[in-house]
């Protein structure tokens, strides 16, 4: 069995390969991960990469260490919450997730009514109440169908 160290060293010479950008998708993609000695070493090697790389991490640091709460948004060299970025560019993330994901639904105009690191509140029209969905799963998919978009 390997130890976190050699996952570490394993994960950090994949991670090198990788853009600025793909770095932040690898990251969200692993958001609510369990703790076991492979996420350690993983983990270890995105902190260490994010540090090499110059990319403020504050938000994904802690205080018990490195953590996988919530996705993130790079702009520039820096990583930010979801309730750190204009409202503007939530709604855009929140489009592109209903045109291209939801396409069935965006007859209903989706609209933000507010929104967190944790859920998003929206409604559609001709439906009674607010609706609720994860941020963190919204944020995921449109990460990954932007990705495979431009594979």
């Amino acid at each position: 069995m390997k130890t976190v160290e050699e996952y570490f060293q394993e994960y950090y010479k994949k991670l090198d390969r990788k853009s600025d950008d793909e770095m932040v998708k690898i990251f969200n993609f692993r958001v609510h991960a369990n703790t076991a000695g492979i996420v350690q070493g993983f983990l270890r090697a995105i902190r260490e990469q994010f540090k090499d790389r110059g990319i403020d991490f504050t938000v994904a640091d802690g205080n018990n260490g490195f953590t996988l709460m919530y996705v993130t948004v790079l702009k520039g060299k820096k990583l930010f919450l979801i309730n750190q970025i204009k409202k503007s560019e939530v709604v855009d993330l929140f489009n592109i997730y209903f045109e291209e994901i939801h396409r069935d639904k965006i007859y209903f105009n989706p609209k933000i009514i507010s929104y967190n690191n944790d859920e998003i509140h929206f409604r559609l029209d001709n439906f009674d109440g607010t609706l609720v969905i994860d941020t963190n799963d919204i944020i995921k998919k449109v990460i990954e169908h932007e990705y495979f978009k431009s594979s």
